[in-house]
């Protein structure tokens, strides 16, 4: 009985060290700090009448009555916590029934409060079952711990009720009461909300940029199709499918900068180096973009360095994006007068230092104006992403403005240098096309437009081309026949890309290239689809000259 009532001692001791550091430390007013705040009194209060009672027996029904409060006290916080405020009336006149009965009647009453907690117990596994939610678990398997502590009190009669209750008040305040660890939690909550969020957002972005490029793909090859025909059209035809096919591009431009923006608030900037023809790929974004200027009075003026080097190592793909993106972005604002696009470069050893400048006569902008130039929506996203770009490449670009004037952006990059020199003469598309001979040519996708619109790109090539729906329908047609080429789509019924080459790679002497034709957008695209073993990818929506890049790749010197 005295080693009893020494523990608890020690229990109030620690009870009354909970109650200070939670009155000097918690200054929340919240309703579930308040109901907090309350069971420590309740809990201090039972330990005084459990040590009475030890004496003076008849004190033991109070003792059962605090304890029915500590219940009661503790599932209204629960109802707080998941918003359950409608069965509070209920519980709080079970409650009222449960404590008279307690305080009144002629023999032992702790069953009544065994009565009340499994009522309790019954009704916080409804709320389990039709509320649960990862949050707020932990108050749950609180009110587990108490089920457990009377049940090994019930069976063992061991009193132990008291020091559970301490045990699930202690473990409350350093988890949902504690201000500091309240702070944790709510930003681990904040970030797994945006996490999801972001989640959410990037599938979505995934989604619909695959759709969307399905149908460019097809909308943008069949209009490169009729341009090559163009000339059975009248002039107003003419100037509708040139309409159709420059407004296909530039909604492929505007869905790729949609997904660059994605990408940049992430932090997934992928450089990736490779051997690229700098005037080359310059030359191809400059023509792209003069579309733009044949309606305005632009003049396009173009001057590349003679010392810029042959081939460079970097990565073609972004600095082609900042070149297109502040191009865009002077074709757009210039009504009249001239577009001047120049570079220059400084060669030091293995490394060139390219310098980009693109100066316009369009509306201009006034000096307070250019610290948002790269953040405000009216100058469109190409800016914003230009600037995230060259500071990942570790490059530096400056503007300068003038009002009604015109701006220049000068753009400064590093690369390193593969050639300085190379060949006087480049073999074109045409004169490869008459070296082709007649090849086999096997076209796997699931939509018969996309077919039909792929055998039109490829009808001036003197190709077998044949045709299969999925991948099992190509399995099909290789196992009988060896094809020279395979464009795969990834995406299909039955069978899709992926699978179907896991197939072919399987069978004997099957050496055939395979390039996968997708919508997948991600950065890294190329490079998984490289790794699942295909020769090449190219992602929709395609051109022709895509198309015919790859015919010279694999079947040019065939």
């Amino acid at each position: 009985m005295r080693s009893f009532s020494y523990t608890i001692i020690c229990m109030l001791l620690f009870s009354v060290t909970l109650i200070v550091i939670n009155y000097l430390k918690n200054k929340d007013e919240s309703r579930s700090a308040k109901l907090y705040k309350a069971m420590l009194i309740v809990n201090f209060i039972s330990l005084v009448l459990e040590l009475i009672s030890l004496s003076v027996p008849f004190i033991n029904r109070f003792y059962i009555f605090m304890l029915i409060s500590f219940t009661f006290i503790f599932s209204l916080y629960t109802l707080n916590l998941y918003d359950f405020n409608k069965t509070i009336k209920i519980n709080f006149i079970i409650y009222i029934v449960t404590s008279i009965l307690a305080l009144t009647l002629p023999f032992n009453t702790i069953y009544i409060y065994y009565f009340y907690l499994v009522f309790n117990s019954f009704f916080l596994l409804y709320i389990f079952v039709t509320r649960y939610d990862d949050d707020k678990h932990l108050i749950i398997f609180l009110h587990f711990i108490l089920i457990i502590g009377i049940i090994v009190e019930s069976v063992w009669r061991v009193s132990i009720f008291n020091t559970i209750i301490l045990l699930i008040l202690f473990i409350m305040y350093h988890t949902m009461e504690n201000p500091d660890s309240r702070k944790l939690l709510n930003e681990i909550k904040i970030k797994k909300y945006y996490y999801n969020k972001d989640k959410n957002k990037t599938e979505f972005l995934n989604y619909m940029s695959h759709e969307v490029r399905t149908y460019l793909s097809l909308i943008i090859g069949l209009s490169d199709v009729i341009k090559d025909e163009s000339r059975e059209l009248n002039a107003d035809l003419k100037d509708d499918v040139n309409g159709i096919n420059y407004a296909s591009y530039n909604l492929y431009k505007m869905l790729g900068k949609i997904y660059d923006i994605d990408r940049i608030e992430k932090g997934k900037i992928k450089i990736e180096d490779s051997v690229y023809n700098f005037k080359k790929n310059a030359e191809d974004i400059i023509n792209a973009n003069s579309a733009m200027l044949r309606e305005k009075n632009v003049h396009l003026n173009v001057e590349f360095s003679p010392n810029i080097p042959y081939e460079l190592i970097g990565d073609s793909v972004k600095v082609g994006e900042i070149i297109n993106n502040l191009l865009y972005n002077a074709c757009y604002h210039t009504m009249s007068g001239e577009i001047n696009f120049r570079t220059s470069a400084m060669v030091y050893k293995d490394k060139c230092s390219l310098i980009i400048s693109i100066n316009d006569t369009g509306k201009g902008f006034k000096n307070d104006e250019l610290d948002k130039l790269f953040y405000v929506p009216e100058t469109g996203l190409g800016l914003t992403i230009a600037k995230d770009l060259v500071k990942a490449m570790g490059g530096k670009i400056t503007v300068s403005s003038i009002k009604n004037k015109g701006t220049s952006f000068v753009v400064i990059l590093t690369q390193k240098v593969s050639s300085l020199t190379g060949p006087d003469d480049v073999i074109k598309i045409t004169e490869i096309k008459e070296e082709i001979p007649s090849k086999n040519v096997l076209i796997v996708d699931d939509k018969k437009d996309n077919v039909k619109m792929l055998k039109k790109l490829l009808k001036d090539y003197n190709f077998n081309l044949d045709e299969a729906y999925n991948g099992k329908e190509c399995i099909k047609k290789v196992s009988k026949k060896h094809y020279d080429l395979i464009l795969m789509d990834i995406k299909m019924p039955v069978m899709g890309g992926v699978a179907a080459l896991k197939v072919l790679k399987r069978l004997d002497n099957f050496k055939t290239p395979v390039v996968a034709l997708t919508a997948d957008a991600r950065p890294n695209a190329k490079e998984i689809y490289l790794k699942e073993g295909f020769n090449d990818y190219v992602s929709k929506p395609f051109s022709k000259g895509e198309i015919e890049d790859k015919v010279e790749k694999f079947l040019g010197n065939n």
